[in-house]
């Protein structure tokens, strides 16, 4: 398992955290993997795990995606390097889906990404299962590079903090080449091959021109796979910078499309309550995922209740570009002049209350600053004619 680890060449992972987690890999031996296996098989004879999740008591399912991502790992090695395997993930997401005591899904996320092998496969099972229950993204540190990808398939993307990473949508690998050690311990290699390119990137000897644009074709390739991968998900084009691998912070990651809001635990919680009672079981499990967006079946009165909640421009600007996509969506669908004319009021109607909304927060620091103001004087007032400012 440490030669598949070591020997994996591409990598959806945030380039300094390859780095140090492939360093902590060499740095291992087998003896103390044996230690942790006789650890793990005396502590499974004791546990016993009914489901692979927690649920809360509003039948919100939390699975964690913490740490480096590989598709499959032994629960060993999982355990031992903090790894997480997606073929697990994958499958805990799928029952979750299916427990019928689970009302919706949170993936609980702090993860710098992993590997190439496994991520498409788990973040078209995030995405595939948008209309049959709420899904939510909670990225609490970092949801960065593959675990980006997989987490975008969810409904909404939340970030715990103004220091959570996203973003980190590229490829990196890491090529080792021993020939100028070998020679000068006097050692001869020679790599055999049959077919142009068989031995290209092996260890043993020194990457051509023709090598090197050749391997970076295979990155150009898959990078352009995961950017079309994450704009799928979220249904709009990347920016220039997003394209490029850039990692962004808290509320920049708002305003590169990249997340919905900044929410503590419980207050993400709330919100995902909240769009499970506004929505029926029965609409979720009929309707069809790509027909879906997460306002599907909203009407005025669940939009003018989402976009009051709203504190920040940023995640207002988000939840406007979404509306619209909506509202696009209806329009298209719509099969008479009346249907098309109610698109065409409900669109107006809500451009109205974004505005207004948008005024309020904006005037919303000027009134603070006027009510301490207020308080300020008085407290003075107070401090100086205390008998008449009772």
């Amino acid at each position: 398992m440490f030669n598949n680890i070591l020997s994996t060449r591409f990598w959806f992972m945030e380039s300094n955290y390859l780095k140090r987690f492939l360093e902590d890999v060499q740095g291992r031996s087998y003896s103390d993997v044996i230690e942790i296996e006789a650890r793990a098989a005396e502590f499974n004879k004791t546990t016993s795990i009914p489901k692979p999740y927690k649920i809360d008591n509003g039948g919100i399912a939390s699975i964690k995606m913490r740490g480096p991502l590989m598709k499959r790992v032994s629960p060993i090695i999982a355990f031992f390097f903090g790894i997480r395997s997606m073929e697990m993930i994958g499958n805990e997401f799928k029952m979750a889906l299916d427990d019928k005591d689970v009302a919706g899904i949170m993936l609980d996320i702090d993860s710098p990404g992993g590997s190439v092998d496994g991520t498409a496969q788990l973040a078209d099972i995030v995405y595939s299962g948008r209309g049959r229950k709420p899904i939510m993204s909670y990225a609490d540190g970092a949801m960065t590079s593959g675990a980006y990808w997989i987490g975008s398939g969810a409904d909404q993307i939340i970030l715990a903090d103004q220091t959570t990473r996203t973003g980190s949508i590229g490829v990196v690998g890491i090529h080792a080449e021993y020939s100028e050690q070998a020679r000068q311990k006097g050692i001869g290699l020679h790599v055999f091959s049959a077919g142009k390119f068989k031995k290209i990137g092996n260890e043993f000897e020194k990457l051509s021109k023709d090598d090197i644009k050749y391997i970076n074709s295979q990155f150009e390739y898959l990078h352009n796979i995961f950017m079309k991968g994450v704009q799928k998900n979220l249904g709009r084009t990347l920016s220039e910078d997003a394209k490029e691998g850039m990692v962004y912070i808290g509320e920049q990651g708002i305003s590169a499309g990249l997340a919905h809001a900044i929410m503590t635990r419980g207050q993400a919680m709330a919100r995902l309550q909240s769009i499970i009672g506004s929505r029926s079981n029965t609409t979720y499990k009929t309707a069809k995922a790509k027909d879906i967006t997460m306002y599907a079946n909203y009407n005025l009165l669940d939009f003018v209740k989402t976009i009051t909640q709203i504190d920040s421009l940023g995640e207002l600007r988000r939840a406007e570009e979404d509306i619209h996509s909506e509202i696009k969506r209806r329009e298209a669908k719509a099969s008479n002049w009346i249907e098309k004319r109610d698109a065409r009021v409900l669109k107006d109607n809500i451009a109205k209350i974004i505005l207004q909304q948008s005024m309020m927060i904006s005037a919303q620091p000027k009134v603070e600053k006027r009510q301490k103001e207020l308080d300020l004087g008085r407290s003075v007032a107070r401090g100086l004619m205390p008998n008449r400012c009772k």
